[in-house]
């Protein structure tokens, strides 16, 4: 239950000393930092699963418990965390059923958690995962509403890959090669048809969903990227799968 930290200048660790109460000791947990606060959620100890909310202000070096609250998380482990400006995603992980899918967000501003329901076909359910916020400069047009998900998804595929596959524009070794800023691309993401939220949509690898579309021009493109994982059978994955968050203010 000790919280430790680690100085990159000195390259030396130390224990903090927080107050309250902190978290029962557990394992496969998240931790997500917004600003100079840490929320950790859930993990486990032994056969116990935790659906509890925890706050460690470093400015006041305090523990809080945030009490439970509608549509929180189920209790679970193994899942992963990223924050997206204020609010905090939370997707996957496993619980005493098995493998999980579903996606959480968090307002951390109010504390309040909703369930983002997925647009599409859901991915895999999957723990151990890799998850992280790719932001990508874009041109955007609006586009009519006629057009289907699966034109959405098929362009914000072709979008991710053009620009994170190794030696784009984009990508990390390219940029540190040239010095030169992202160019312009004009991408156009559809509005999403609610007409046939009932009908029931087949599951699929590689789904990517829009929560708020469309995008007005020259607007940040934030995504979550999760790579991998595996289920509670065995089966390890290897594909990544890609959701568009809404788009700053």
């Amino acid at each position: 239950r000790q919280v430790h930290c680690f100085d990159v200048k000195t390259s030396s660790w130390s224990i903090l000393p927080i107050k309250g109460d902190s978290p029962k000791p557990r394992h496969g947990h998240v931790m997500v930092a917004v600003g100079n606060r840490l929320f950790i959620h859930g993990g486990m100890a032994g056969s116990a699963f935790y659906d509890d909310f925890h706050l460690m202000d470093l400015d006041k070096m305090s523990w809080s418990n945030i009490r439970r609250k509608k549509a929180t998380p189920s209790a679970r482990a193994a899942h992963s965390g990223v924050a997206v400006g204020k609010d905090i995603y939370i997707f996957g992980g496993m619980s005493r059923e098995g493998a999980l899918d579903d996606l959480y967000k968090c307002d951390t501003s109010s504390m309040l958690w909703t369930k983002v329901e997925l647009q599409g076909p859901p991915p895999a359910c999957r723990l151990d995962f890799g998850m992280c916020q790719v932001s990508l400069f874009r041109s955007l047009t609006r586009v009519t509403d006629d057009q289907d998900l699966v034109t959405q998804v098929q362009q914000t595929k072709e979008i991710l890959d053009r620009e994170l596959k190794p030696g784009s524009a984009s990508s990390r070794d390219s940029r540190q090669d040239t010095g030169s800023e992202s160019s312009s691309v004009t991408y156009e993401i559809p509005q999403p048809n609610t007409d046939d939220e009932d009908e029931e949509t087949p599951r699929a690898e590689g789904a990517t969903a829009s929560l708020n579309t469309p995008m007005s021009d020259g607007k940040e493109m934030r995504f979550l990227l999760v790579h991998g994982g595996m289920d509670t059978e065995g089966e390890i994955f290897d594909d990544a799968l890609v959701l568009l968050t809404e788009q700053p203010n």
